[in-house]
């Protein structure tokens, strides 16, 4: 029954996803019901555009958190002032109040390769729309729409306007209009809700008449809004872009200033460059690619899913990645295994230094662990399971895996261990890699306790499935603490240092357990009930610690059969196993169960599960990517750096490169 339900999602998902180029970089919707848009994001800001034309959803700026709604007493993403909602009147009737049969001819287009999305429509029979909206990447703190107006009848006094807005968690207590050199500036500023950070917004308009047949001269409305009324003739159009910047208190001493600052700019820099500019700094992101040739499809989903990862993070930014990226306050905007589990292996092996701002967001929380970890009674470090802005717990005490679920501080040190075999930064080890590292393996040995029988064990934690809660000897915590220590202990070797010889005794102790015919059993007490999502079977992707075909085969078996319809990067894992196993049908069909299911109209936005509707699922996409390059292309992170093993392709997949890997920027391709 659950296979026919699965096939079944999969093929509503096939029939409601946007049609796509034929080249893969452009997603194209027609129709807006049901609506999950694609977040236009720069990894400072991520901005939802909303169903309805010319509304935006709401803003997210990175790092501004505070108490409020379903933040249930721990911080919660802001959702920053709605600064970018643009309204068109004509004689008080508003577009923003439209009927949906009075929007005619809807059609969106979401370019990928360029990160911006273009929509066109008509007003019944009025006038026809063009707009686009783009979250600049090489100016983090602005958003531009460009927006085209052509009459199909003559229009008298066609009003456009901007107001800024509050959100649900920014309250603007404050707004001015003023005009600086000619610029007409409309800005605001708003309190989080306790009042813990000041977020505040600037806009400007740039009216551009030399796109249009005609000059349009335009009176400026200096009110509560921004904008401008003008006449246009029929066939004659206006274009013009609202320029709109934000910043925070986290951020700047000063962000209502800042925020002016920084829409001046762009302002001054010229519509035109800044657009060039934004083109150019994602022209050097898609330097690092995945190319599938006979798939036009996949090449679409997964060109759609590295653009998710690629827009929720900046380099240098000491910041890291939700689950739900910048699309949202989905699991309040927390960071969770999920940064360094599944999101960050595609970003290192395609944007080291992307994926360096993950490791520099927990390196710059070291301290908060070593504090969480003494006040539990053991040594070294113990990272949060959800972390946000200061790096101290911020799980909801009624969820136990904030207490518990301990198998995340194995994790992180396992990521800073392949950054340096991916990278190989002697300097970056010593300095930040390696006390990180020593201080997770001080934990694990205070963590563990030796039996009778000479094994160490670790007792009491929430699994990786988290339908297991409070047992003993978990299998992917067992074998995380186990990578992790010995991940030290190759550390010290590198830098020369004395190694502990505890972190050694404790790394070959630790127990694995297994049921009489040997499959691999998932906690001390597991009887083969219902498991919430891949745990045994990280043991063998990505740890490495199951390298046996048969245990590996009937690990596989035996668990897949078990796991419920959780999230979507369990069935990644289980493509990757299946590929080394040589079963490469096998392995396609995990690859679209793990994403096709959870694919949401009009584009394919990914949802957490398979009937839940809680876009963006960033973690999602970074499993499917593990699927596509560690699976079907075969890369694999060792102590001798990127290789690529054999795999196995798609029958129809007549080929997969994967581009830009490392920091040579190689290139990798698996052919038929």
């Amino acid at each position: 029954m659950k296979q026919i339900l699965v096939a079944l999602l999969i093929l509503i998902g096939s029939l409601l996803k946007a049609q796509h180029s034929e080249d893969g970089w452009t997603l194209i919707a027609h129709d807006r019901q049901p609506y999950f848009a694609p977040t236009l994001a720069n990894g400072q800001i991520g901005i939802t555009p909303g169903q309805h034309p010319l509304q935006v959803q709401h803003v997210i700026q990175n790092g501004v958190y505070d108490v409020y709604g379903r933040g249930q007493g721990v911080t919660n993403i802001v959702k920053g002032i709605n600064a970018a909602n643009i309204e068109i009147s004509i004689n008080e009737e508003k577009l923003s109040e439209a009927e949906n049969s009075d929007i005619k001819r809807w059609q969106q287009f979401f370019h990928i390769k360029t990160a911006s999305l273009k929509t066109i429509f008509d007003y019944k029979d009025l006038y026809h729309v063009e707009y686009s909206q783009i979250a600049l990447r090489h100016l983090p703190n602005t958003f531009i729409t460009q927006v085209k107006i052509v009459a199909l009848k003559p229009l008298n006094k066609i009003k456009i306007s901007n107001e800024i807005q509050s959100s649900e968690s920014a309250d603007v207590i404050s707004s001015e209009f003023q005009t600086i050199k000619d610029i007409h500036l409309l800005s605001a500023k708003a309190t989080s809700p306790t009042g813990k950070h000041i977020l505040s917004a600037s806009n400007a308009l740039v009216i551009n008449t030399q796109y249009c047949d005609t000059s349009i001269s335009a009176e400026i409305n200096e009110e509560t809004n921004l904008g401008f009324t003008t006449s246009i003739p029929k066939g004659r159009c206006v274009v013009f872009t609202l320029i709109s910047s934000f910043a925070s208190s986290a951020e700047s001493s000063d962000p209502y200033n800042e925020a002016k600052r920084f829409t001046l700019f762009a302002y001054l820099e010229g519509v035109d460059k800044i657009i060039a500019e934004h083109y150019k700094a994602w022209a050097t992101l898609w330097e690092s690619d995945i190319i599938i040739e006979g798939d036009i499809q996949a090449q679409a989903d997964v060109r759609f899913a590295l653009y998710n990862l690629y827009a929720s993070i900046r380099e240098n930014s000491e910041a890291s990645i939700a689950p739900m990226g910048l699309s949202g306050n989905g699991y309040n905007g927390h960071i969770f295994w999920d940064s360094e589990i599944w999101m960050f292996p595609p970003l290192l092996l395609l944007q080291p230094e992307l994926a360096k701002s993950m490791l520099d967001y927990r390196y710059s929380r070291l301290k908060q662990a070593q504090q969480k970890a003494a006040n539990l009674g053991y040594d070294g470090a113990m990272f949060p399971w959800e972390s946000a802005e200061t790096g101290e717990e911020e799980t909801p005490v009624w969820a136990l895996t904030g207490t518990f679920e301990h198998h995340i501080t194995a994790d992180i040190g396992i990521a800073f261990w392949n950054y340096f075999l991916v990278t190989h930064d002697t300097t970056w080890l010593r300095e930040k890699g390696y006390p990180v590292l020593s201080e997770v393996a001080d934990f694990w040995v205070s963590r563990s306790v030796k039996n009778e029988q000479e094994e160490y064990e670790i007792k009491n934690v929430v699994c990786a499935d988290e339908y297991a809660e409070n047992v003993d000897n978990n299998a992917f915590t067992n074998g995380a603490a186990k990578a992790a220590l010995k991940a030290a202990i190759k550390a010290s070797k590198v830098l020369g240092k004395s190694t502990k010889d505890e972190w050694g005794i404790v790394a070959g102790g630790i127990v694995l357990r297994t049921f009489e015919n040997g499959i691999t059993k998932e906690h001390e007490s597991y009887k083969g009930e219902t498991i919430k999502q891949a745990d045994v079977n990280l043991l063998t992707y990505p740890l490495g610690l199951i390298s046996d075909p048969n245990q590996i085969q009937k690990n596989l078996t035996y668990y897949s059969e078990r796991v419920d319809v959780g999230p979507a990067m369990t069935h990644s894992i289980y493509s990757i196993i299946a590929n080394r196993l040589g079963n490469c049908k096998k392995a396609f069909e995990y690859f679209e169960q793990g994403y096709k299911a959870n694919q949401r109209p009009p584009f394919g936005v990914l949802a957490e599960c398979q009937t839940c509707n809680n876009p963006y699922f960033t973690t999602g996409a970074g499993g499917m990517l593990q699927a596509v390059m560690n699976g079907f292309g075969g890369l694999e992170i060792t102590e001798d750096g990127i290789i690529q093993k054999e795999s196995c392709l798609p029958k129809h997949w007549k080929s997969l490169t994967v581009k830009g890997v490392g920091l040579n920027k190689k290139t990798y391709k698996v052919e038929h």
